[in-house]
C-alpha cells in the first residue's frame, strides 16, 4: 500500500475526485468537502487541512479528509484493512483527530 498526504489540493483533487465518484452516493460528503477546497482552501478555517489518499499498484483505495477543527473524513472503501493502514499513517505523524466519520 501507497499512503500519502497531500500539501497540494489540485494534486489531490486529480487523485481523490475520480475515486470518490465511483462511489458518488457514499461519498457525497467528502465529495462536497473537496470541492469546497478547490475553490478555496481556506473556506473552512485558515489552518491547513488534512489530505491522505491510500493507494495499490494500480487503484486509490481509500480518501481521508479533515478540515481543523472538524473531524476525520473517511471516503467508502471496500476493504476495511485500508483502515488500519490510515489510523497507522495517522498515529506516525501525531494527528489529533478526535473524531472520525464514515
Amino acid at each position: 500500500m501507497n499512503p500519502r498526504f497531500y500539501d497540494d489540493i489540485a494534486e489531490f483533487y486529480k487523485v481523490a475526485y475520480p475515486f470518490l465518484l465511483e462511489h458518488e452516493a457514499e461519498n457525497n460528503l467528502p465529495l462536497a468537502i473537496l470541492i469546497s477546497l478547490k475553490k478555496n482552501i481556506e473556506i473552512y478555517g485558515e489552518e491547513k487541512p488534512l489530505l491522505f489518499s491510500l493507494s495499490d499498484a494500480k487503484n486509490v483505495k481509500l480518501i481521508a479528509i479533515r478540515t481543523p477543527p472538524h473531524d476525520l473524513i473517511i471516503s467508502y472503501a471496500d476493504d476495511l484493512s485500508t483502515i488500519e493502514v490510515l489510523t497507522e499513517e495517522l498515529t506516525m505523524r501525531n494527528e489529533n483527530c478526535q473524531g472520525v466519520k464514515f
